[in-house]
């Protein structure tokens, strides 16, 4: 499914490509209509605790990842993942990946140069579910939100939510928390950037800056924390 190009903002961003600057990143992408491709057997093992719906993503994501850490110098290195789920990369670099149903992303870089990075992918042609809202979204979010008209609101609500989940996954590699809420984001999909104000004690500044993408299928967030500004 689809948005009508009519109803997208004019948007400086529209590749997930474009989210990482490509002298600290290497970025890899796939769709979900090409077959799954083989796992490395240390990544295969983790196939049995997804769910079967879930699996073929898996493949794209990890197959991603092990592109994007060839592109970066790092040869064929699997990405398993740790107890938790979350991807393990190996010794010297960090990075993430997402998925939606027909699209796959992974983002890594070299550790001496990154810190942490999360990236996010979220459909968007469909209507946002307010369900649990007020856990995602602070006061003031919800209140700039509640003032723009449909079917701008549902494109700028899945913005808004797949920038804040792009920030907690880059908080979680440093093991820093925060509840969604606690973030406090200002969203520009013209200019395809984001700011999120952190709340204090999270072992990270308290802002991040990030860029933002929107085509007529997705919304693609990216952020990162530079090792020279720890």
């Amino acid at each position: 499914m689809t948005r009508d190009p009519s109803e997208l903002p004019a948007c400086a961003l529209r590749q997930a490509e474009q989210l990482f600057p490509p002298l600290l990143f290497a970025v890899a992408h796939s769709y979900g209509e090409a077959d799954a491709p083989a796992l490395h057997p240390a990544e295969a093992a983790a196939l049995r605790h997804i769910p079967a719906e879930r699996q073929a993503a898996f493949q794209r994501g990890r197959h991603c990842s092990r592109n994007a850490l060839r592109q970066i110098g790092a040869g064929f290195r699997p990405v398993p993942p740790d107890a938790d789920g979350a991807p393990q990369w190996p010794d010297g670099y960090t990075g993430s990946i997402a998925h939606s149903a027909s699209y796959s992303i992974a983002a890594c870089a070299r550790r001496q140069d990154v810190a942490a990075v999360g990236v996010k992918v979220r459909a968007h042609a469909a209507r946002f579910d307010c369900a649990g809202a007020e856990q995602l979204f602070s006061r003031d979010e919800t209140d700039w939100l509640a003032a723009l008209p449909q079917p701008q609101f549902d494109l700028h609500a899945h913005a808004l939510a797949c920038a804040k989940l792009a920030c907690l996954k880059a908080m979680l590699a440093v093991r820093a928390c925060a509840a969604p809420h606690q973030l406090v984001l200002r969203l520009d999909l013209v200019h395809g950037l984001f700011r999120a104000e952190l709340p204090p004690h999270t072992a990270m500044p308290r802002r991040l800056l990030g860029r933002i993408a929107c085509d007529g299928r997705h919304v693609y967030a990216g952020v990162w924390w530079p090792q020279a500004a720890r």
